[in-house]
Formats: C-alpha cells, structure tokens, sequence
C-alpha cells in the first residue's frame, strides 16, 4: 500500500527560496563585475621601511615618482595588449628608477 504525500510549500519556505535565488544571482553578477574591473586596474604597494615620518615621506616620494612613471607609459598611444604589458618590462623599468 503505497501512498503519496502532496505537501504544498508554506509561504516562508517559497520565501526563503526566493531570497536564496536573489542572493545566489547577486554573487554571480557581483564576481563578473569584479572580473571585468581586475582587467582594467593595477594596483600599486609601495612598502616603507619603518613608521617613522622620514620613511614614510620617503615611500610617498617613490611612490609619486612610480605613479607620474606610470602615467607615462601608460598614457602613451597604444592598444589595450600595451597596457596589459605594462607590468612586464615596463614594471622592471619602474624599479630601477626607484633606486635612484
């Protein structure tokens, strides 16, 4: 004797489903937006040595001196494959000169 159960979803439970969709879709349109920005930003650390105001001063002149370097190469005429070289060859260019 076999019987089947017909049971109908309580309002909380269509709920709790409904909100699990949205939050699983927001998720996946969050990591596209986030995949298509990481092709388009380079993110700079410049470290100092120490917390002391002289390293620190030190680090904010390397690191304007690598951004205005950066700058130029970056906004010289080229296509999109140029800037994804950029932290190539361009990357060890920026290095020597901030052991000047």
């Amino acid at each position: 004797m076999k019987t089947t159960v017909k049971r109908k979803l309580k309002v909380w439970e269509i709920a709790l489903l409904v909100g699990l969709a949205i939050f699983l879709i927001s998720g996946a349109l969050a990591l596209q937006t986030q995949e298509q920005l990481s092709d388009k930003v380079v993110r700079l650390h410049v470290l100092a040595n120490s917390d002391s105001e002289e390293d620190q001063a030190l680090k904010l002149l390397v690191r304007d001196a690598i951004l205005e370097r950066a700058e130029d190469l970056l906004s010289s005429p080229g296509t999109g494959k140029r800037r994804k070289d950029f932290c190539g060859d361009d990357c060890w260019s920026l290095n020597r000169s901030r052991r000047r």
